[in-house]
């Protein structure tokens, strides 16, 4: 039980990150349509994304979690902090599904990753340029511990029932065995 108590907040914690990626995509386009790289900077319609923090900021608020703006796969923009809490502008996107997802399919990622040394519920979309190159990721995540705090004191409890359940039978098999086995020493 416990087990499919965390299996289901998971999928839950997915579906979650298909309506933050919305409200993402939403976030960003209040500021122009069209992506492109132009010099070393990354734009959506005339605004440029690089240290701009006020759509990652806006998603956080709206619906919690991280939110990520990535120019190739470093991020430019972002609400994630170092543990100096400075935000971690500058630092790459790790080698693995995500990476791979993004720039060798140009294809949307979902699932648990770890981010800069946190494991999260993570949603990450390419962003494309006009010629439908891939010049970007949004990331929108949710910390997995926090999502799963909701839980765990329940499947805690759970496992304190199922130890007390099992310490009760366990003494009255034992009982049971040395009354039926009485007979025997005598």
């Amino acid at each position: 039980a416990a087990y499919m108590m965390v299996a289901e907040a998971g999928r839950l914690a997915q579906n979650r990150q298909e309506e933050n990626m919305r409200v993402a995509w939403s976030a960003l386009s209040q500021y122009g349509q069209g992506f492109r790289v132009q010099g070393d900077a990354l734009y959506v319609g005339d605004q440029r994304l690089n240290d701009f923090y006020e759509p990652v900021d806006r998603i956080r608020q709206q619906v919690g979690g991280v939110a990520t703006v990535f120019q190739g796969d470093t991020r430019i923009s972002t609400n994630i902090l170092l543990e100096d809490g400075r935000r971690a502008v500058g630092t790459q996107l790790a080698a693995g599904p995500a990476h791979d997802a993004i720039f060798r399919r140009g294809e949307d990622f979902r699932g648990e990753v770890e981010i800069l040394g946190a494991t999260y519920f993570a949603a990450y979309s390419p962003i494309k340029d006009a010629a439908g190159r891939v010049i970007g990721i949004l990331l929108v995540g949710l910390p997995k511990h926090e999502f799963l705090a909701s839980v765990m004191p329940n499947v805690a409890f759970m496992s304190l029932i199922g130890l007390a359940l099992t310490a009760v039978i366990a003494i009255g098999i034992m009982m049971l065995t040395r009354r039926l086995l009485a007979p025997l020493g005598e």
